[in-house]
């Protein structure tokens, strides 16, 4: 009865996260309905970044910023069931566990930023870091909306069970290479980088963040 009573808890808490994220949605299209849309089929169409170019407060919008927090929660959700349906003994010794991943995703994101602003300032990219950052940044949010979607099917429709899970990852292991390839498609433009010291930015700032966001959780 003990276990059966921590899974509804646990829904309910979910559902009241699928509120919040659904109402940052609904101020979102407010904001922008054009460019909310364009975001959606960025997997499928780079229209998006020849119609809202990169400015120095891009990051600093509410449109940016709500999209942010929306696609956090949506993925540390996305983590949480996962830990869920195959390390259930790890989430019931933790008092908050999808509180604790969603501050992780955070501390991963802080990390990252950091981390990428040292890099550009040592081999001089800043001018390509930023671009790079609103690139991976905007596939990061539209690739989100759609994990959004699936996740809430998965936990309310499919019971979240193992060929669900697995088609998720897949859909979700498709849409992270397609923005992997349009990203590699758009640093192909500047020929100026040196490829040893692109791949070297590159691992760091993607691998880095996630070595010492793993530390921290084991400690």
């Amino acid at each position: 009865m003990e276990a059966v009573e921590r899974i509804i808890i646990n829904y309910d808490w979910l559902t009241f996260t699928f509120l919040g994220i659904g109402l940052m949605l609904i101020v979102v299209n407010f904001l922008d309905q054009d460019r909310l849309r364009q975001l959606l089929v960025l997997p499928f169409s780079s229209l998006y970044f020849s119609m809202y170019e990169n400015t120095s407060d891009t990051l600093l919008k509410g449109f940016t910023i709500l999209l942010f927090t929306a696609s956090n929660l949506t993925l540390s959700i996305f983590v949480y069931l996962l830990f869920q349906n195959q390390y259930p003994n790890v989430l019931s010794t933790l008092k908050n566990p999808l509180l604790l991943i969603m501050g992780l995703v955070l501390l991963y994101w802080i990390l990252r930023f950091l981390i990428g602003r040292f890099l550009a300032w040592i081999f001089d990219l800043q001018s390509l870091h930023n671009h790079a950052v609103y690139t991976k940044m905007s596939y990061y949010f539209s690739i989100n909306l759609y994990l959004l979607v699936l996740v809430i099917f998965g936990v309310y429709y499919f019971d979240w069970q193992g060929p669900y899970i697995i088609f998720v990852m897949v859909v979700y292991l498709i849409l992270l290479s397609i923005r992997y390839f349009h990203f590699v498609k758009f640093m192909n433009r500047y020929t100026f980088v040196s490829l040893f010291y692109f791949i070297l930015y590159l691992c760091t700032l993607e691998i880095a963040p996630l070595l010492l966001v793993y530390k921290w959780s084991l400690g």
